[in-house]
């Protein structure tokens, strides 16, 4: 498939046409004045999230951002009250993501702190009631998927290498979720991540060299696992 780039490119909070194409956007997929609203005067196209076609002369796919924007209207069609074709020439503002996009910003900033051990917090209560709070303004996440979250960040302070509910006593420490794979898992699962030099220091000074390969290393080596009688049936 030819480069993206070649046909749109994003400058800060803009997507910008390279060639001239059309954008696509069903009517069935929206509600207008809830997730769309298209102020003619002001020759813009606001979406709650973009579900849409675009198609070049050479090429035509998709597009999806699963986040607010503006599109910037230069000529458009309204076909049959089903569809509307908006068609851009070359090197031409296409849209703009709005405010709510720092909304995902903020969002993913504060993912990066959780996952790198950074994020302050007073108790476990506390911890999930700020992770909840952020993710449930623009996201449907259902809470047991944050509590899979939260169980995997917050290790046993004995031991690393377990989440502190599988703990003797429940005793949380927040640690970088990166640093959790040279806790429990063997060099193969270490070597396959992104600090190979503490793999191999990890390796040396530890008693689980020898342990059995996981399906994920045999697969990493390229081991072949052998199928049971039945399954060949």
């Amino acid at each position: 498939m030819e480069k993206i780039g070649k046909y749109l490119e994003q400058i800060g909070n803009f997507l910008i046409t390279r060639k001239k194409c059309i954008l696509y956007l069903d009517l069935n997929d929206y509600s207008i004045g809830d997730n769309l609203i298209f102020d003619e005067e002001a020759n813009y196209i606001w979406l709650k999230s973009l579900i849409s076609k675009i198609e070049f002369d050479e090429i035509s796919f998709d597009l999806i951002l699963d986040y607010p924007v503006n599109i910037f209207v230069e000529k458009y069609e309204i076909e049959a009250k089903k569809q509307i074709k908006l068609f851009f020439s070359e090197d031409r503002n296409m849209l703009e993501t709005v405010l709510e996009s720092e909304d995902i910003k903020k969002q993913t900033l504060y993912l990066e702190r959780l996952l790198g051990g950074k994020e302050l917090f007073k108790d476990v209560d506390h911890f999930f009631l700020k992770i909840f709070n952020l993710f449930s303004t623009i996201s449907d996440m259902d809470s047991v998927h944050l509590e899979v979250l939260i169980s995997n960040v917050l290790r046993d302070k004995r031991d690393f290498s377990i989440p502190a509910r599988l703990g003797k006593t429940f005793d949380p420490k927040l640690i970088n979720i990166k640093d959790i794979v040279f806790q429990q898992n063997t060099f193969l699962s270490s070597l396959n991540f992104e600090n190979i030099n503490k793999a191999i220091a990890t390796s040396l000074i530890s008693d689980d060299v020898g342990k059995d390969k996981t399906i994920l290393e045999k697969t990493l080596i390229n081991e072949i696992i052998p199928v049971e009688a039945d399954e060949k049936e």
